[in-house]
């Protein structure tokens, strides 16, 4: 498998909120400056999946996931991307830090898990019928998160995934991170900055992905 090169990932991180109000995801990517992706993804063919946060009585639907079959370099592989905090119902799941049982069965966080579940079905729909070489799992921020669970997903069905993300905070226990760990071995790519509060929380025993190794930190000036 080629892992993405870290500028596409990047790119990929940041324009997937352009999804959030607009299913037109070239001009999604172009509303957050993304240029140049449709070179290495089939955007024409790409799919936005619809998805819920938030607690209780005040949930929010909005664009959460899309799903980018690859062409020319990347023919035969899909990128699975998702998007990270960007309203108050989305921090709303932030908070919600309970324990529930992730896609593999291990602990992971309530809130997380919740928007997972409800964007699941329609990235199971835009992965019928294909058969990938490799997925890219891709998110920044609450978008990591989601990253990691779809990652744990698919890699337990026996796709071949990496997983790149960019400050996402802990997502799952000792159990789901070291099985993940286990099974992409080096192809996990974390980014984090010193200064972003975000990879702090929730506190222990939730586990950063990789566990044997830390991500690569970046520092502001």
């Amino acid at each position: 498998m080629t892992a993405l090169d870290p500028l596409t990932a990047a790119d990929l991180a940041r324009g997937v909120y352009g999804i959030m109000d607009d299913t037109n995801v070239p001009r999604a990517l172009a509303s957050k400056g993304v240029g140049g992706l449709g070179n290495l993804f089939d955007l024409s063919q790409a799919t936005v999946a619809q998805g819920t946060s938030g607690l209780g009585r005040f949930k929010k639907d909005t664009g959460f996931a899309m799903v980018l079959p690859g062409k020319n370099s990347r023919q035969g592989e899909l990128a699975v991307v998702t998007r990270g905090t960007a309203t108050k119902y989305d921090w709303m799941s932030n908070v919600n830090a309970v324990s529930t049982s992730g896609p593999t069965g291990h602990t992971v966080h309530s809130g997380f898990k919740q928007i997972f579940d409800s964007i699941e079905q329609s990235v199971d729909t835009a992965l019928q019928g294909r058969n990938p070489s490799s997925i890219h799992c891709v998110g920044h921020s609450l978008g990591g998160a989601l990253a990691n669970l779809f990652a744990a997903k698919l890699t337990n069905q026996g796709h071949g995934v990496s997983l790149y993300t960019f400050g996402a905070p802990r997502v799952g226990m000792q159990g789901m991170t070291e099985n993940l760990e286990t099974r992409l071995k080096t192809d996990i790519f974390r980014v984090y900055n010193s200064s972003d509060p975000v990879p702090l929380v929730p506190t222990y025993p939730y586990m950063h992905t990789p566990v044997s190794r830390g991500g690569l930190c970046v520092r502001t000036a």
